[in-house]
């Protein structure tokens, strides 16, 4: 954690705030979309690791590419 913490500290002082916010997921969209200038989206802020709905996404992704490749 804290090399994240010493590159963050090192991106804040090569980069003016205006120019590169801050990431804060508690905030949700909000100051994100501000920063883009962009509506706030409806869809609710991502919180939580999804880790089985990604894997079922690769899933369904990958597999049909990899068996036709290798004629499984």
């Amino acid at each position: 954690m804290q090399v994240g913490e010493e590159h963050a500290a090192s991106v804040r002082g090569a980069a003016p705030a205006d120019r590169f916010p801050e990431n804060d997921p508690s905030r949700g969209w909000g100051p994100r979309r501000e920063f883009l200038g962009v509506p706030v989206s409806k869809e609710e802020f991502p919180t939580g690791y999804v880790a089985d709905e990604f894997h079922q996404n690769m899933e369904g992704c990958l597999r049909p590419r990899f068996t036709a490749r290798f004629k499984i």
